[in-house]
């Protein structure tokens, strides 16, 4: 590593690790500040606040929420520049999807607004300086190392942790599974043609608009390569009367990508990956359970120090489950 490179890879780090610790801040005064409220104690003193009961189970959800800030600002110095990049985009994302959903779900109050305002600046910056933060890419042709199953695994594992522990604490929240397939069409990275594309996703309904999903997608053409991607999504949901529900959603995650060489030759490396896409939902069946999906997405993915954006067309099918 040159010089020049590692006090880059050291200011980096002391921006990020800040950040989080300017955020933080930000979370336990928006919490102090609220015990000011006018009936905010008697409220507590019943056991519920903001329509939420105050169980053990809860406060364990809320602990673990609060601890990714406060692991970040160490993860960010501690972590190697591949690591750290990850890391700070998925916390980035998933602490920026608890600030929004806390916020549409709470009332009319204007200093949680304002917190929440300052917070998502914050956040926002972080994962922006994470994915502008100047990677140093395996040579073509070497193989990668694991970080992409690393990073599939912590997200996954991550997510169960917080899907664990929600369903104990929440009244209206819903789980989601789903599976689709579609039409890609892939960068001339890939061979600028259109391929086959499969998805799975899991998801958590925070409230009936909000969601937060972990999808795995991959799309392969038929001469060039294939990449398999896994991010973490928070999708807004805009939910009106009918069975139609149009929907918007932005994620981030981790890429592999699959180069066909000459002779038979096949060379790989991973990224970082961000996406976005906006769609509907065709509720179906007497209790509207289950729905069929149309997306219309696109992946931004950095492997092999190249950007690349992939427009993907998706149906799926998906089935809601848990407390209505």
């Amino acid at each position: 590593m040159d010089i020049n490179h590692k006090l880059d890879s050291m200011e980096t780090r002391a921006r990020l690790s800040t950040l989080w610790i300017f955020v933080l801040f930000n979370v336990l005064f928006r919490d102090m500040h609220q015990l000011f409220a006018q009936g905010f104690l008697e409220e507590a003193m019943t056991g519920t606040v903001g329509g939420h009961r105050m169980t053990e189970s809860f406060l364990l959800l809320a602990g673990f929420m609060v601890q990714i800030p406060i692991a970040m600002v160490i993860l960010s110095r501690i972590l190697n520049d591949r690591g750290n990049r990850w890391a700070n985009i998925a916390a980035g994302v998933l602490t920026l999807a608890i600030t929004i959903g806390n916020t549409a779900t709470g009332g009319p109050d204007l200093d949680d607004i304002f917190f929440a305002t300052i917070e998502t600046a914050a956040l926002a910056t972080i994962v922006w300086i994470s994915w502008r933060w100047t990677r140093r890419v395996n040579p073509r042709g070497a193989r990668p190392a694991r970080a992409r199953a690393i990073t599939g695994a912590t997200m996954g594992v991550a997510l169960v942790g917080l899907l664990a522990a929600t369903p104990a604490i929440s009244q209206k929240g819903d789980f989601e599974i789903g599976a689709g397939a579609g039409l890609t069409g892939l960068d001339d990275k890939l061979g600028g043609d259109s391929g086959l594309s499969l998805d799975l996703r899991a998801g958590y309904f925070l409230t009936d608009r909000f969601e937060i999903e972990i999808q795995n997608a991959r799309a392969s053409s038929i001469l060039e390569g294939s990449f398999n991607a896994i991010t973490l999504n928070a999708v807004y949901h805009f939910e009106r009367p009918g069975r139609f529900v149009p929907y918007v959603l932005l994620g981030a995650g981790t890429v592999e990508v699959e180069l066909d060489e000459f002779p038979d030759e096949r060379i790989s490396d991973d990224g970082n990956a961000l996406r976005a896409a906006v769609g509907g939902r065709f509720k179906l069946g007497a209790e509207q359970r289950s729905s069929i999906r149309v997306e219309l997405g696109a992946l931004n993915e950095d492997s092999f120090g190249d950007d690349s954006t992939h427009v993907s067309l998706t149906c799926s099918f998906g089935w809601r489950f848990g407390r209505k």
